[in-house]
């Protein structure tokens, strides 16, 4: 029975880290707020806004306190110079083309 008992335990200690692991590495990214675009235009004017990646439409950035939010853009020739003068770090995507798959 001793060694019974001995096995048993490594088989829980293998078991117990491979759970620890799984969870350590399987971590889901930060979940994006949706932010409409009045509201983003007064994060920026407010300098609540950090980055921002432009992607055809669609604005994806990160506040001052890292928290990541999304929203979608219209056609204003404003926005650039806005960002610019407010300190925004901006960065600019290939819009993302749909698949056949």
């Amino acid at each position: 029975m001793n060694t019974f008992y001995k096995n048993l335990s490594m088989w829980l200690v293998i078991g117990l880290t491979m759970i620890l692991l799984f969870n350590v590495f399987n971590k889901p990214q930060g979940q994006s707020s949706q932010m409409t675009y009045s509201e983003f235009w007064s994060s920026v004017e407010t300098g609540v806004i950090n980055r921002v990646t432009i992607q055809g439409e669609k604005i994806l950035g990160t506040g001052r306190d890292g928290r990541p939010f999304i929203t979608v853009a219209p056609d204003d020739t404003e926005l650039i110079p806005m960002l610019r003068e407010s300190g925004v770090d901006i960065s600019v995507k290939e819009p993302e083309k749909d698949s056949l798959w």
